[in-house]
């Protein structure tokens, strides 16, 4: 008898130890290193989302989704995101600028957004290091990494204000089903991208003043925490 109430209590222990790793839910954020520069000092408001770059070759992405749902994860950090299309049309100035001087000297350039064309406070410059969808036609899953990095318009080329790199799965096989044609999942995705990538951005301090005084520059760290500021 007594052998038979071990085994229970030992079955027992078991079970509640399993449903305890299934209702554990998962950190968002865990998976983002992060860089905490002055963005909480400077505090910006008006925020331009650059064009999306690749850091590889052959590296392809759905770009004007994952600008939208930059937006919108900005706004979510209470930043103003400007127009897309306010960005766009000052490339497209600058494409034309470049042509011309291409035309003259012989040279073929490329086109960019500089810092700083809009009068804006900050810059969100966003890097697609890698976008494997090998598996997304079959299950609806991404096997991404992205950068992001707040810069300062007035020193581009400088350390970053912020700056998260997120490297995961993303899974978005309950998002409209595997037979229609996929944009809904994909747009999902990407909103879940920078669900992950901005949880521990600094929010923008409304009153006009911040509680921290930004951290200090270096490469991409980690820690256990989660919040809206500090580094992994």
């Amino acid at each position: 008898m007594a052998i038979s109430l071990r085994i229970q209590g030992a079955l027992a222990l078991v079970c509640i130890g399993a449903a305890a790793c299934q209702t554990t839910p998962e950190l968002i954020g865990r998976d983002t290193q992060t860089i905490n520069g002055s963005l909480e000092r400077l505090n910006p408001t008006d925020v331009a989302v650059a064009p999306v770059r690749y850091g590889a070759a052959g590296v392809s992405a759905p770009t004007g989704m994952l600008r939208r749902a930059a937006q919108v994860g900005l706004t979510r950090r209470r930043y103003s995101p400007l127009a897309l299309s306010l960005v766009d049309a000052s490339v497209d100035a600058a494409a034309a600028s470049v042509a011309d001087v291409g035309a003259i000297e012989g040279n073929v350039l490329e086109a960019s957004y500089a810092a700083g064309d809009l009068g804006e406070d900050a810059v969100l410059e966003l890097t697609v290091h890698a976008w494997d969808s090998s598996l997304w036609g079959t299950r609806r899953r991404l096997d991404v990494m992205v950068e992001a990095r707040m810069v300062d318009p007035a020193d581009p080329f400088g350390p970053p204000l912020w700056a998260g790199r997120l490297s995961k799965m993303i899974d978005a096989s309950g998002v409209g089903g595997l037979d229609d044609s996929g944009r809904r999942a994909m747009e999902f995705a990407c909103s879940q991208i920078f669900q992950e990538l901005f949880a521990k951005m600094p929010p923008r301090a409304t009153d006009g003043a911040s509680d921290l005084d930004g951290g200090g520059e270096g490469s991409f760290s980690g820690s256990s925490a989660v919040d809206g500021g500090g580094g992994l």
